[in-house]
């Protein structure tokens, strides 16, 4: 009789930790729920994005990565505790573990530096869909960003996936007016006065003219003299356009310089 007693009473102890465990576990998820969300809320600083939706949609999206990760681990040490209490041996289970885990650690550490990138591109805002970036040497338009991939439109059509882990610097020309720069090499006996008003004209016609107003925010004016030879003076063209129309913004001043050079107004070396 006392050992059915005693029985009854391991048992409750036994429920009793059980209860206990989970109680704590769920306290300890909803303090680092708690916690995690005020971090990404400071991560994700309100001056970083252009509204108030797409800072919430970044910061729920990173809640839920990172909560299901604490989740996860959480829940997995308070399953070790009762499996312990319920007197199933856990050491061979950590040591298997450990050793899955280490396994898959070495295996995944590029796949974990690309997560842990990720993750910080899309708290800081550094570009979003549809930003004009240079990353490296590919130059292009984003079509998609995840926690472990960037994808970019090149020039040439093509979409590259660049990992996370491997951006170490990124160039966002969306972010306002780009200066374009255009190239040019001029005869040697040109007047530059006259050629700055050449240029003058044209930045005024493609400003005002209703097919290529839209493509400037400022129009086109003379820059830096790069070179000067006896047989040509090379400068520079400038301009500001975005950089969703910097191509076809340079492909306007392009043949005004021609139709120019055409009429002997302009003469190219």
């Amino acid at each position: 009789m006392q050992d059915f007693i005693d029985s009854i009473g391991t048992g409750t102890n036994t429920i009793l930790f059980i209860l206990i465990i989970i109680g704590c576990a769920l306290l300890t998820q909803a303090f680092l729920r708690f916690v995690l969300q005020r971090s990404t809320a400071f991560l994700t600083r309100k001056e970083l994005f252009n509204n108030t939706r797409e800072r919430q949609k970044r910061i729920k999206t990173i809640n839920s990565i990172i909560g299901a990760v604490a989740g996860i681990t959480v829940w997995s040490i308070a399953g070790l505790m009762i499996l312990q209490k319920l007197g199933v041996p856990i050491a061979p289970i950590i040591a298997s573990a450990g050793i899955v885990g280490a396994a898959i650690a070495f295996g995944t550490q590029s796949l974990i530096k690309d997560f842990v990138s990720g993750l910080f591109i899309i708290a800081e805002n550094q570009y979003h869909i549809d930003d004009y970036v240079d990353i490296g040497s590919i130059s292009g338009k984003v079509e998609a960003v995840s926690v472990r991939t960037t994808a970019v439109r090149g020039e040439d059509g093509s979409i590259y996936y660049i990992p996370n882990g491997s951006i170490s610097m990124t160039s966002n020309k969306s972010v306002g007016p780009i200066k374009e720069i255009l190239k040019l090499e001029l005869a040697a006996d040109t007047n530059l006065t006259t050629f700055a008003k050449k240029i003058s004209e044209i930045s005024e016609k493609l400003t005002t003219d209703e097919a290529t107003s839209d493509l400037f925010v400022e129009g086109p004016s003379v820059g830096s003299i790069t070179a000067v030879t006896k047989k040509s003076i090379s400068l520079q063209i400038e301009f500001k356009v975005t950089a969703s129309k910097r191509k076809r913004a340079a492909s306007a001043v392009w043949r005004a310089i021609a139709a120019a050079n055409k009429k002997e107004s302009v003469h190219l070396a």
